[in-house]
């Protein structure tokens, strides 16, 4: 089983993204029989970032994505639950558009992760790192390519880091919670 594993790029003041270089570490792991991949960094632009981590899924053969953004307000992973269908960002993305409206039109107002979240957090937790559940991914380009990698059927799971998280720290715990949750999705 294959997982693919993203991150963005700089954004706004944010000159060193972290979850690019969580990405980046997760790389080439095997856990668990479970091997990721990483595609990073996204661009952080609505739609494009999307459609990078799918052509990237079907080049890398990926059952599964599991996508990272960074939260630059929070202290703690948030292990999102759900995706919505709006654009509410008050913040150009990196091509100097502001989101409104739908993500994608006509579609549901939310769609819910499919690869469960407990196994990450339980990991997360087992190694002392504290996360937390969320069911608000906002308003801005990690929304849309969650909402949009949800809408095109892909079992997918997003976590926002923090800016300060100990990336070498946090790969392992989440590379076993990642494998854990692409396991669980594939016996359901």
């Amino acid at each position: 089983m294959r997982v693919l594993v993203t991150g963005f790029g700089p954004f706004l003041d944010n000159a060193v993204n972290p979850s690019d270089a969580l990405a980046r570490e997760l790389d080439g792991r095997r856990v668990e029989g479970v091997r990721l991949v990483a595609c990073s960094p996204l661009p952080v632009v609505h739609g494009r970032a999307a459609d990078r981590a799918l052509e990237a899924a079907r080049r890398h053969g990926a059952d599964a994505i599991v996508a990272f953004g960074l939260a630059a307000g929070t202290k703690r992973p948030r292990v999102e639950g759900v995706g919505r269908n709006r654009g509410a960002g008050r913040h150009a993305d990196n091509a100097g558009r502001i989101a409104g409206g739908p993500v994608v039109p006509g579609a549901p107002a939310t769609r819910r992760a499919t690869l469960p979240a407990a196994p990450v957090r339980q990991a997360l937790f087992a190694a002392g790192i504290y996360s937390f559940a969320s069911d608000d991914a906002g308003g801005y380009v990690c929304n849309d390519l969650f909402y949009r990698l949800l809408h095109a059927g892909a079992p997918t799971l997003f976590v926002h880091i923090p800016e300060h998280l100990d990336v070498r720290r946090a790969a392992s715990p989440f590379a076993r919670g990642i494998a854990r949750a692409a396991r669980a999705w594939a016996r359901a």
